[in-house]
Protein backbone atom coordinates (compact mmCIF):
# COMPACT_ATOMS: atom_id res chain seq x y z
CA UNK A 1 0.00 0.00 0.00
CA UNK A 2 2.61 2.06 1.19
CA UNK A 3 4.49 1.55 -2.43
CA UNK A 4 1.60 2.65 -4.77
CA UNK A 5 0.27 5.37 -2.70
CA UNK A 6 3.59 7.20 -2.80
CA UNK A 7 4.29 5.55 -6.45
CA UNK A 8 0.99 5.79 -8.97
CA UNK A 9 3.29 4.20 -11.27
CA UNK A 10 3.60 1.27 -8.98
CA UNK A 11 0.63 -0.81 -10.13
CA UNK A 12 2.26 -0.20 -13.99
CA UNK A 13 5.45 -1.64 -12.91
CA UNK A 14 3.68 -4.75 -11.43
CA UNK A 15 1.97 -5.69 -14.37
CA UNK A 16 4.88 -5.15 -16.68
CA UNK A 17 6.36 -7.38 -14.54
CA UNK A 18 3.84 -10.23 -14.79
CA UNK A 19 3.82 -10.31 -18.46
CA UNK A 20 7.08 -10.01 -18.98
CA UNK A 21 7.86 -13.09 -16.48
CA UNK A 22 4.34 -15.28 -16.82
CA UNK A 23 5.37 -16.37 -20.65
CA UNK A 24 8.52 -17.56 -19.70
CA UNK A 25 7.22 -19.86 -16.90
CA UNK A 26 4.04 -21.14 -19.35
CA UNK A 27 7.09 -22.17 -21.60
CA UNK A 28 8.61 -24.23 -18.89
CA UNK A 29 5.47 -25.79 -17.66
CA UNK A 30 4.73 -27.09 -21.01
CA UNK A 31 8.53 -28.24 -21.30
CA UNK A 32 8.44 -29.81 -17.75
CA UNK A 33 5.05 -31.34 -18.19
CA UNK A 34 5.78 -32.76 -21.66
CA UNK A 35 9.25 -32.92 -23.74
CA UNK A 36 11.38 -32.70 -20.57
CA UNK A 37 10.35 -33.68 -17.42
CA UNK A 38 11.87 -32.44 -14.24
CA UNK A 39 12.03 -33.29 -10.71
CA UNK A 40 9.99 -31.60 -8.02
CA UNK A 41 12.83 -29.61 -6.76
CA UNK A 42 13.89 -28.16 -9.82
CA UNK A 43 10.08 -27.06 -10.46
CA UNK A 44 9.70 -25.62 -7.04
CA UNK A 45 12.95 -23.78 -7.12
CA UNK A 46 11.99 -22.00 -10.67
CA UNK A 47 7.88 -21.07 -9.57
CA UNK A 48 9.50 -19.44 -6.27
CA UNK A 49 12.12 -17.82 -8.15
CA UNK A 50 9.65 -16.38 -11.34
CA UNK A 51 7.27 -15.10 -7.86
CA UNK A 52 10.83 -13.29 -6.62
CA UNK A 53 12.20 -11.91 -10.37
CA UNK A 54 8.19 -10.27 -10.76
CA UNK A 55 8.53 -8.61 -7.39
CA UNK A 56 12.50 -8.03 -7.91
CA UNK A 57 11.76 -6.33 -11.19
CA UNK A 58 9.01 -3.89 -9.86
CA UNK A 59 10.87 -2.73 -7.05
CA UNK A 60 14.03 -2.47 -9.55
CA UNK A 61 12.20 -0.03 -12.44
CA UNK A 62 10.94 2.36 -9.54
CA UNK A 63 14.51 2.61 -8.35
CA UNK A 64 16.22 3.05 -11.48
CA UNK A 65 13.75 5.78 -11.76
CA UNK A 66 13.99 7.81 -9.01
CA UNK A 67 17.66 7.48 -8.34
CA UNK A 68 20.01 5.82 -11.38
CA UNK A 69 17.95 8.45 -13.92
CA UNK A 70 18.37 11.67 -11.77
CA UNK A 71 21.53 10.87 -11.01
CA UNK A 72 23.11 10.44 -14.85
CA UNK A 73 21.12 13.23 -15.97
CA UNK A 74 22.26 15.66 -13.52
CA UNK A 75 25.68 14.32 -13.82
CA UNK A 76 25.72 14.16 -17.73
CA UNK A 77 24.51 18.06 -17.93
CA UNK A 78 27.33 18.92 -15.48
CA UNK A 79 29.74 17.19 -17.30
CA UNK A 80 29.04 19.24 -20.68
CA UNK A 81 28.93 22.45 -18.96
CA UNK A 82 32.59 22.24 -18.03
CA UNK A 83 34.88 24.37 -20.10
CA UNK A 84 38.46 22.16 -19.83
CA UNK A 85 38.84 19.11 -22.15
CA UNK A 86 40.77 17.65 -19.25
CA UNK A 87 37.93 17.46 -17.07
CA UNK A 88 35.55 16.14 -19.56
CA UNK A 89 37.74 13.29 -20.48
CA UNK A 90 39.00 12.51 -16.85
CA UNK A 91 35.20 12.49 -15.53
CA UNK A 92 34.25 10.80 -18.35
CA UNK A 93 36.49 8.14 -18.36
CA UNK A 94 35.81 7.44 -14.58
CA UNK A 95 32.34 7.25 -15.06
CA UNK A 96 32.64 4.71 -17.54
CA UNK A 97 34.85 2.91 -15.23
CA UNK A 98 33.27 3.04 -11.83
CA UNK A 99 29.76 2.01 -13.63
CA UNK A 100 31.34 -1.01 -15.28
CA UNK A 101 32.96 -2.52 -12.06
CA UNK A 102 29.54 -1.84 -10.53
CA UNK A 103 27.81 -4.31 -13.13
CA UNK A 104 26.21 -7.10 -11.50
CA UNK A 105 25.83 -8.85 -14.86
CA UNK A 106 29.58 -8.83 -15.50
CA UNK A 107 30.16 -10.62 -11.90
CA UNK A 108 27.96 -13.84 -13.69
CA UNK A 109 29.84 -13.46 -17.01
CA UNK A 110 33.46 -13.89 -15.35
CA UNK A 111 32.13 -16.27 -12.71
CA UNK A 112 31.75 -18.05 -16.50
CA UNK A 113 34.91 -17.67 -17.86
CA UNK A 114 37.41 -20.10 -15.24
CA UNK A 115 40.28 -19.10 -17.23
CA UNK A 116 40.75 -15.25 -16.80
CA UNK A 117 40.94 -13.97 -13.36
CA UNK A 118 37.81 -12.15 -12.73
CA UNK A 119 39.61 -8.82 -11.70
CA UNK A 120 41.79 -9.22 -14.84
CA UNK A 121 38.75 -9.39 -17.06
CA UNK A 122 36.41 -7.08 -15.37
CA UNK A 123 39.02 -4.32 -15.07
CA UNK A 124 40.32 -4.95 -18.78
CA UNK A 125 36.55 -4.66 -19.91
CA UNK A 126 36.22 -1.43 -17.31
CA UNK A 127 38.89 0.38 -18.96
CA UNK A 128 37.38 -0.33 -22.66
CA UNK A 129 34.22 1.36 -21.23
CA UNK A 130 35.93 4.10 -19.74
CA UNK A 131 37.63 5.26 -23.08
CA UNK A 132 35.26 4.68 -25.48
CA UNK A 133 32.32 6.76 -22.96
CA UNK A 134 34.84 9.38 -23.25
CA UNK A 135 34.96 9.09 -27.02
CA UNK A 136 31.36 9.21 -27.34
CA UNK A 137 31.08 12.22 -25.64
CA UNK A 138 33.49 13.99 -27.35
CA UNK A 139 31.51 12.60 -30.91
CA UNK A 140 28.92 14.08 -29.64
CA UNK A 141 30.20 17.19 -28.72
CA UNK A 142 32.46 17.68 -31.88
CA UNK A 143 29.70 16.60 -34.14
CA UNK A 144 31.21 13.58 -35.52
CA UNK A 145 28.69 11.36 -37.71
CA UNK A 146 28.03 7.36 -35.84
CA UNK A 147 28.21 5.26 -38.50
CA UNK A 148 31.72 6.10 -39.74
CA UNK A 149 32.85 5.50 -36.28
CA UNK A 150 31.13 1.98 -36.32
CA UNK A 151 32.27 1.08 -39.40
CA UNK A 152 36.18 1.95 -38.34
CA UNK A 153 35.99 0.20 -34.81
CA UNK A 154 33.81 -3.06 -36.04
CA UNK A 155 36.47 -3.37 -38.83
CA UNK A 156 39.35 -3.12 -36.04
CA UNK A 157 37.36 -6.02 -34.20
CA UNK A 158 37.14 -8.15 -37.38
CA UNK A 159 41.00 -7.58 -37.81
CA UNK A 160 41.70 -8.35 -34.32
CA UNK A 161 39.34 -11.21 -33.70
CA UNK A 162 41.19 -13.36 -36.85
CA UNK A 163 44.39 -13.10 -34.67
CA UNK A 164 42.77 -13.89 -30.72
CA UNK A 165 42.80 -17.56 -29.52
CA UNK A 166 38.89 -19.31 -30.41
CA UNK A 167 38.32 -19.30 -26.49
CA UNK A 168 38.33 -15.45 -26.46
CA UNK A 169 36.09 -14.66 -29.33
CA UNK A 170 32.72 -15.72 -27.67
CA UNK A 171 33.64 -14.15 -24.22
CA UNK A 172 34.30 -10.55 -26.00
CA UNK A 173 31.57 -10.43 -27.89
CA UNK A 174 29.43 -11.22 -24.57
CA UNK A 175 31.48 -9.08 -22.68
CA UNK A 176 29.68 -5.70 -25.03
CA UNK A 177 26.17 -6.88 -23.30
CA UNK A 178 28.13 -5.45 -20.19
CA UNK A 179 26.53 -1.86 -21.30
CA UNK A 180 23.02 -3.54 -21.56
CA UNK A 181 23.06 -4.15 -17.72
CA UNK A 182 20.64 -3.21 -15.18
CA UNK A 183 23.30 -0.55 -13.68
CA UNK A 184 24.67 0.82 -17.33
CA UNK A 185 21.59 1.16 -18.81
CA UNK A 186 19.70 3.63 -16.59
CA UNK A 187 23.12 5.59 -15.70
CA UNK A 188 25.09 5.90 -19.51
CA UNK A 189 20.89 7.00 -21.20
CA UNK A 190 20.66 9.62 -18.29
CA UNK A 191 24.09 10.60 -18.99
CA UNK A 192 23.05 11.15 -22.78
CA UNK A 193 20.44 12.85 -21.38
CA UNK A 194 21.82 15.31 -19.74
CA UNK A 195 24.28 15.99 -21.92
CA UNK A 196 21.40 16.46 -24.78
CA UNK A 197 20.72 20.46 -24.53
CA UNK A 198 24.96 21.32 -25.07
CA UNK A 199 25.40 19.45 -28.22
CA UNK A 200 24.52 20.46 -31.82
CA UNK A 201 20.33 20.95 -32.65
CA UNK A 202 21.36 18.16 -35.54
CA UNK A 203 22.84 15.40 -32.50
CA UNK A 204 20.65 15.80 -29.94
CA UNK A 205 18.56 12.57 -30.42
CA UNK A 206 22.10 11.28 -30.10
CA UNK A 207 22.18 10.24 -26.72
CA UNK A 208 20.57 7.20 -27.35
CA UNK A 209 23.74 5.97 -29.10
CA UNK A 210 25.84 6.29 -26.45
CA UNK A 211 25.64 2.82 -25.53
CA UNK A 212 26.07 1.71 -28.93
CA UNK A 213 29.23 3.42 -29.23
CA UNK A 214 30.03 2.20 -25.59
CA UNK A 215 29.97 -1.28 -26.36
CA UNK A 216 32.67 -1.11 -28.80
CA UNK A 217 35.03 -0.73 -26.01
CA UNK A 218 35.21 -4.08 -24.18
CA UNK A 219 34.88 -5.80 -27.21
CA UNK A 220 38.31 -4.37 -28.09
CA UNK A 221 39.48 -4.95 -24.37
CA UNK A 222 38.84 -8.37 -24.44
CA UNK A 223 40.36 -9.42 -27.88
CA UNK A 224 43.07 -7.24 -27.03
CA UNK A 225 43.00 -9.12 -23.60
CA UNK A 226 43.13 -12.78 -25.73
CA UNK A 227 46.41 -11.51 -27.44
CA UNK A 228 48.11 -10.34 -24.52
CA UNK A 229 47.25 -12.74 -21.85
CA UNK A 230 48.26 -16.73 -21.61
CA UNK A 231 45.09 -18.01 -20.24
CA UNK A 232 45.24 -20.91 -17.49
CA UNK A 233 43.19 -24.11 -18.99
CA UNK A 234 39.93 -24.14 -16.56
CA UNK A 235 36.57 -25.81 -17.46
CA UNK A 236 33.45 -24.66 -16.58
CA UNK A 237 31.47 -25.36 -14.04
CA UNK A 238 27.26 -25.83 -14.77
CA UNK A 239 24.68 -24.79 -11.38
CA UNK A 240 24.67 -27.43 -8.81
CA UNK A 241 20.41 -28.73 -9.34
CA UNK A 242 18.93 -28.32 -6.28
CA UNK A 243 17.53 -31.05 -4.16
CA UNK A 244 14.66 -30.08 -1.74
CA UNK A 245 12.26 -32.06 0.34
CA UNK A 246 10.02 -29.76 1.40
CA UNK A 247 9.08 -26.17 1.52
CA UNK A 248 11.57 -25.18 4.32
CA UNK A 249 14.64 -26.63 2.43
CA UNK A 250 12.98 -24.89 -0.50
CA UNK A 251 12.79 -21.39 1.61
CA UNK A 252 16.36 -22.06 3.19
CA UNK A 253 18.12 -22.34 -0.03
CA UNK A 254 17.10 -18.92 -1.34
CA UNK A 255 18.07 -17.42 2.18
CA UNK A 256 21.21 -18.27 2.19
CA UNK A 257 21.56 -16.65 -1.32
CA UNK A 258 19.67 -13.67 -0.64
CA UNK A 259 22.99 -12.27 1.73
CA UNK A 260 24.98 -12.70 -1.21
CA UNK A 261 23.46 -11.05 -3.41
CA UNK A 262 22.56 -8.54 -0.89
CA UNK A 263 26.22 -7.94 -0.42
CA UNK A 264 27.04 -7.98 -4.17
CA UNK A 265 24.26 -5.09 -4.91
CA UNK A 266 25.03 -2.94 -2.11
CA UNK A 267 28.97 -3.32 -3.27
CA UNK A 268 27.84 -2.48 -6.89
CA UNK A 269 25.78 0.62 -5.53
CA UNK A 270 28.77 2.20 -3.31
CA UNK A 271 31.44 3.41 -6.15
CA UNK A 272 27.86 5.14 -8.03
CA UNK A 273 27.10 6.81 -4.65
CA UNK A 274 30.40 7.75 -3.07
CA UNK A 275 31.11 9.54 -6.91
CA UNK A 276 27.54 11.52 -6.93
CA UNK A 277 28.02 12.34 -3.02
CA UNK A 278 31.50 14.15 -4.71
CA UNK A 279 29.69 15.83 -7.40
CA UNK A 280 26.86 16.92 -5.08
CA UNK A 281 29.22 18.56 -2.63
CA UNK A 282 31.74 19.93 -5.40
CA UNK A 283 29.22 21.15 -8.07
CA UNK A 284 25.59 19.91 -8.40
CA UNK A 285 24.49 21.03 -5.18
CA UNK A 286 21.34 19.04 -5.58
CA UNK A 287 18.34 20.22 -2.68
CA UNK A 288 17.46 18.10 -0.20
CA UNK A 289 13.95 16.62 -1.63
CA UNK A 290 15.27 15.52 -4.90
CA UNK A 291 18.25 14.02 -2.68
CA UNK A 292 15.77 12.20 0.02
CA UNK A 293 13.62 10.82 -2.95
CA UNK A 294 16.97 9.66 -4.70
CA UNK A 295 17.94 8.44 -1.44
CA UNK A 296 14.88 5.68 -1.68
CA UNK A 297 15.07 5.18 -5.16
CA UNK A 298 18.70 3.91 -4.14
CA UNK A 299 17.02 1.12 -1.47
CA UNK A 300 14.43 -0.09 -4.10
CA UNK A 301 17.78 -1.64 -5.79
CA UNK A 302 16.55 -4.50 -2.85
CA UNK A 303 14.49 -5.50 -5.84
CA UNK A 304 17.61 -6.35 -7.71
CA UNK A 305 18.09 -9.00 -4.80
CA UNK A 306 15.28 -10.18 -5.17
CA UNK A 307 16.02 -10.71 -9.30
CA UNK A 308 19.77 -12.20 -8.85
CA UNK A 309 18.28 -14.68 -6.15
CA UNK A 310 15.37 -15.85 -8.26
CA UNK A 311 17.41 -15.93 -11.65
CA UNK A 312 20.36 -17.61 -10.30
CA UNK A 313 18.63 -19.73 -7.41
CA UNK A 314 15.59 -20.69 -9.62
CA UNK A 315 16.18 -20.16 -13.30
CA UNK A 316 19.45 -21.50 -14.14
CA UNK A 317 19.70 -24.78 -12.81
CA UNK A 318 16.17 -24.95 -14.72
CA UNK A 319 17.64 -24.07 -17.56
CA UNK A 320 20.94 -25.83 -17.27
CA UNK A 321 18.73 -29.17 -16.63
CA UNK A 322 16.64 -28.20 -19.83
CA UNK A 323 19.53 -27.60 -21.96
CA UNK A 324 20.42 -31.34 -21.07
CA UNK A 325 17.33 -32.99 -21.63
CA UNK A 326 16.17 -31.19 -25.11
CA UNK A 327 20.06 -31.93 -26.68
CA UNK A 328 20.30 -35.29 -25.21
CA UNK A 329 16.65 -36.12 -27.10
CA UNK A 330 16.13 -37.39 -30.60
CA UNK A 331 14.51 -34.68 -32.08
CA UNK A 332 17.07 -31.80 -31.48
CA UNK A 333 15.30 -29.74 -34.24
CA UNK A 334 13.38 -28.82 -31.33
CA UNK A 335 16.09 -26.40 -29.50
CA UNK A 336 15.36 -23.93 -32.49
CA UNK A 337 12.22 -23.06 -31.55
CA UNK A 338 12.15 -23.35 -28.29
CA UNK A 339 15.28 -21.14 -28.25
CA UNK A 340 13.93 -18.44 -30.12
CA UNK A 341 10.62 -18.64 -27.97
CA UNK A 342 12.75 -18.53 -24.48
CA UNK A 343 15.08 -15.89 -25.96
CA UNK A 344 12.29 -13.61 -26.47
CA UNK A 345 10.85 -13.60 -23.67
CA UNK A 346 14.24 -13.62 -21.31
CA UNK A 347 15.31 -10.29 -23.16
CA UNK A 348 11.66 -9.27 -22.24
CA UNK A 349 12.28 -10.06 -18.65
CA UNK A 350 15.27 -7.82 -18.56
CA UNK A 351 15.03 -5.37 -15.64
CA UNK A 352 16.99 -3.01 -18.29
CA UNK A 353 14.97 -2.90 -21.10
CA UNK A 354 12.50 -1.29 -18.89
CA UNK A 355 14.27 1.33 -18.22
CA UNK A 356 15.89 1.78 -22.27
CA UNK A 357 11.70 1.98 -23.44
CA UNK A 358 11.19 4.82 -21.04
CA UNK A 359 13.62 6.68 -21.63
CA UNK A 360 13.76 5.53 -25.44
CA UNK A 361 9.65 7.36 -25.42
CA UNK A 362 10.74 10.67 -23.27
CA UNK A 363 13.33 11.53 -25.71
CA UNK A 364 11.35 10.78 -28.63
CA UNK A 365 8.25 12.15 -27.41
CA UNK A 366 6.43 8.90 -27.14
Amino acid sequence: DIIINHHPQAPGKAAGALQAVLPIAAIVLVLCFSIAPVSPSILLCFLLGAAMIIVGIMFFTLGAEMSMTPMGERVGSMLTRATKLFLIIGVGFLLGFLITISEPDYQVLANQVPSIPNMTLILSVAVGVGIFLVMAFLRMLLGIPLPRLLVIFYAAIFLLAAFVPKEFLAVAFDSGGVTTGPMTVPFIMALGVGVRPSVPTAMQRTQLRLGSLCSVGPILAVLILGILFHASESSYVPPVIPEVGDSVELWQLFSEGLPTYLHEIATSLLPIVVMFGIFQLAALHIDRRTLGRIGVGSSYYIGFVLFLAGANIGFMPAGNYLGQVLGGQSSRWLLIPIGMLIGYFIVRAEPAVYVLNKQVEEVTDG
